[in-house]
C-alpha cells in the first residue's frame, strides 16, 4: 500500500450499506480507510451520476478535494483491490481472480433473475440458477484446494475474489432469504468444507475484525 493511499478517504454513494456496494465496503474496512455511506434522493440525484445509476465511489485527498468520482460496481471494486493490494501476485492470477469473482455475480444475478421471473419462465430460470450454483461450487473449491485449502483463493492473505465469496454467503444467508427462504437453505445444504474454511478465514482475519464486529458474523450461519 502506497503513502499516498493511506491519506485517501471516500464516500460510497448507494442505496444502502449492502448490495452492489457491500464488497467495496469490506476491502475500504479491512484497508482502515475511512469510508462513509452517502444515501442520496432518488430519482432526483440520478442526472448527476457518472452514469445515471449506483454505485458511485468519491475519492478524495487528505485536503478533503475530490479527485476521482468512479462508477460501476465491478471498476469500483477493482481499483479498491489494486489501490490497497487486495491481488495476488503476477498478472495471471490477477486475472483469475477476475474472472473468479465476475463468476460469482453471475450466481447472484441469476437468482434475482429467478425471484423476478413470469410464472411461464420459473422452470427456465430456477434451472438456470440451480446449474451456476452447483458450478460455483465444484470450479472455485478445487481452486481453493489446489491453493492448499488454507481458506484463500490465491497466496497467504486476503484477496479481492476472498471478499466477493464471503459477500456471496452473507448475502445469500442474510439478505437474500428474505425474499426466498428456499434459496437460503439451498446454498448452506450444498455449502463445500473448502467454502466454510473461507468464511471463517476471512472473520477471523485481524483487518476484517472492525467490519465483522459492525456487521455481524457468517461462519455461525454455515456450520
Amino acid at each position: 500500500m502506497s503513502s499516498t493511499s493511506n491519506t485517501l478517504s471516500y464516500v460510497i454513494r448507494y442505496f444502502s450499506p449492502n448490495g452492489l456496494a457491500e464488497v467495496s465496503r469490506m476491502m475500504l474496512s479491512a484497508a482502515g480507510v475511512e469510508c462513509v455511506l452517502e444515501i442520496p434522493e432518488w430519482p432526483q440525484e440520478k442526472p448527476n451520476q457518472p452514469f445515471g445509476r449506483l454505485p458511485v465511489l468519491i475519492e478524495k485527498n487528505a485536503d478533503g478535494e475530490v479527485e476521482m468520482v468512479l462508477s460501476e460496481s465491478a471498476t469500483i471494486e477493482r481499483y479498491i483491490a489494486r489501490t490497497y493490494g487486495f491481488v495476488p501476485t503476477g498478472p495471471k492470477q490477477d486475472v483469475y481472480q477476475e474472472q473468479f469473482c465476475d463468476q460469482t455475480r453471475d450466481v447472484v444475478i441469476a437468482f434475482y433473475n429467478r425471484l423476478t421471473a413470469k410464472p411461464e419462465a420459473q422452470e427456465e430460470t430456477i434451472s438456470k440458477f440451480d446449474y451456476l450454483l452447483d458450478l460455483y461450487y465444484r470450479v472455485h473449491s478445487e481452486q481453493l484446494r489446489k491453493n492448499g485449502d488454507n481458506g484463500h483463493y490465491f497466496g497467504d492473505k486476503l484477496t479481492y475474489v476472498d471478499f466477493a465469496a464471503y459477500n456471496f454467503f452473507k448475502h445469500m444467508c442474510l439478505q437474500a432469504s428474505k425474499h426466498d427462504e428456499a434459496v437460503r437453505s439451498q446454498v448452506l445444504s450444498k455449502i463445500t468444507p473448502e467454502f466454510a474454511k473461507l468464511i471463517k478465514t476471512v472473520e477471523s482475519d485481524p483487518v476484517f475484525k472492525s467490519y465483522v464486529t459492525e456487521n455481524g458474523e457468517v461462519a455461525s450461519l454455515v456450520e
